[in-house]
């Protein structure tokens, strides 16, 4: 059997960061014979193709010069056509309910195979924050919301890691005799022993994108409201840094604070361990990666952060873009470490339990199984 599988991270990431568990968690067990990941480049026009053992990546160039967005909706249409006639799946998989999810639609009824959906994003928490879709090109939440409808009513399958996205699935459309609840987990190095801290770490320390939806602003802001000897270190890359770097000059944070850019994940690891807190706004695998560190973590009260942080327990969750009660958070880890370490240890010991790998790969085995029968 051979699986066929829509996804959004880019081929060079996977290629990066060695991603070698999340390949097992698209192949539990050996189902499929081969696994064929799909991603799409609207910058490109021509396909980027790799193979790593029994896996196969593809970037779909679908940039045509001189057509604009029209023009890359047939290419994409076109790719499809081909990708369908060339391959024979036992299952057709995306990792999002929008324009992976209808590319995954399109080829299922092409071969006349089973499609399944992964929830990996709540689109109408993106509209909350941003007040525009997920998909901007569609210029309405209504619209993509048709979109979202249409595809997870069809699908033989919708995956759900968490109780968040599971029942996000279920508000737009999935048919729940053919939802599964799951459970999530991260990349293989997180559960390895802790490391020895890294000699230049500081204080604070998050993990992120350089976004605005990352709402690093906000660290930022609570940062300048703490004493001078606590400082803040950003792994991370992305559009928002110079308008970072001017509001940390407005704020007078001077060497306070440092983006650090992309850090590779040995040392990323390094300098969890010798953070004193780690913060997590937006992001369920940013917040399940610093529970699995073993710091002492806060969080916000967003998205499905609070399934994973248990206040009071392994971790603070603070209200949504509450600074006061960051601060607040922040500064007790920092009156009282040896409570806040015991915490932190808590949260690691229960994260390795509650977000095993072998657990999340016996519910996508059975997941997987369920959608070819169905």
């Amino acid at each position: 059997m051979h699986l066929l599988y829509f996804h959004f991270s880019t081929l060079e990431s996977y290629l990066k960061m060695g991603k070698v568990r999340y390949l097992d968690l698209l192949n539990p067990g050996g189902v499929f014979s081969s696994v064929h990941m799909v991603n799409l480049d609207f910058q490109s026009s021509s396909d980027v193709r790799h193979e790593e053992g029994k896996f196969r990546f593809t970037a779909l160039g679908l940039r045509r010069p001189g057509h604009g967005r029209i023009g890359k909706l047939l290419a994409y249409r076109e790719a499809l056509t081909r990708l369908g006639r060339e391959e024979r799946p036992a299952l057709v998989m995306a990792e999002d309910p929008n324009l992976l999810g209808l590319a995954a639609r399109y080829v299922s009824r092409m071969v006349g195979a089973p499609y399944a959906v992964n929830i990996m994003y709540d689109s109408d928490l993106h509209h909350k924050l941003t007040g525009q879709p997920a998909l901007g090109f569609l210029r309405s939440r209504r619209l993509e919301s048709l979109l979202e409808r249409l595809v997870l009513k069809g699908a033989n399958g919708v995956y759900g890691g968490s109780r968040g996205y599971f029942d996000f699935g279920l508000r737009h459309g999935a048919r729940p005799e053919r939802a599964y609840l799951g459970s999530w987990s991260v990349d293989d190095v997180f559960y390895q022993d802790v490391p020895a801290p890294h000699p230049d770490s500081r204080e604070m320390f998050f993990v992120g994108r350089l976004h605005p939806l990352k709402f690093i602003d906000d660290l930022l802001v609570a940062l300048a409201q703490m004493p001078l000897e606590i400082r803040l270190d950003v792994a991370g890359e992305g559009a928002d840094r110079n308008r970072l770097e001017a509001l940390c000059q407005r704020l007078g944070l001077g060497d306070r604070v440092r983006l650090l850019g992309i850090v590779p994940r040995e040392e990323l690891r390094a300098r969890m361990a010798g953070a004193r807190l780690l913060v997590a706004t937006q992001g369920v695998n940013a917040v399940v990666e610093c529970l699995l560190s073993g710091r002492p973590v806060v969080a916000y009260d967003n998205e499905c952060n609070g399934e994973f942080v248990r206040h009071g327990d392994t971790g603070w969750l603070v209200p949504f873009r509450d600074i006061s009660r960051l601060v607040a958070a922040m500064s007790e880890i920092v009156r009282d470490p040896l409570s806040a370490e015991k915490r932190g240890r808590r949260a690691r010991m229960k994260m390795r339990e509650e977000c095993c790998i072998s657990t999340c790969l016996n519910h996508r085995r059975d997941f997987i199984l369920n959608c070819i029968k169905n």
